[in-house]
Order: structure tokens, then C-alpha cells, then sequence
């Protein structure tokens, strides 16, 4: 467990490192998550930037394979 930022709780908390990729629809209000990863700096030497970067080149890569 590591202390890190939780959004539904507004503060820092402990937790399990998860680091979610969802996209937000603001005109329909819905929303779907992308990916996932559990942040493990000490195991993987990645940052956080660097684990949403990832992320977001995953979820480019799948909305190719659906419209193709």
C-alpha cells in the first residue's frame, strides 16, 4: 500500500497504485474506462506521466483496430 491522491475521497490516502485511463463523454455525461495500471515506480522505473502516456498510446492504438 502507498499514500497516494484519491479523487472520490478529495484528499491523500493510502491505497493500491492505481493509475486509470477513462474517457469523459461532457455531453452525454457517460464515461468508459480506457486502461489500467498499477503504479509500481520502485518495480517498473516508470512515473505517472509516463504510465498515462502509455495509456494513451494503448487507447490510440485500440480505436485503430476498431474503426479498421
Amino acid at each position: 500500500m502507498r499514500r497516494q491522491w484519491s479523487g472520490n475521497e478529495k484528499r491523500v490516502s493510502y491505497g493500491i497504485g492505481v493509475v486509470t485511463c477513462v474517457y469523459v463523454n461532457p455531453e452525454t455525461e457517460g464515461f468508459w474506462v480506457i486502461d489500467f495500471r498499477v503504479y509500481d515506480p520502485e518495480g517498473d522505473e516508470q512515473s505517472k506521466i509516463e504510465h498515462m502516456l502509455r495509456n494513451v498510446s494503448i487507447a490510440d492504438c485500440r480505436s485503430c483496430q476498431q474503426v479498421c
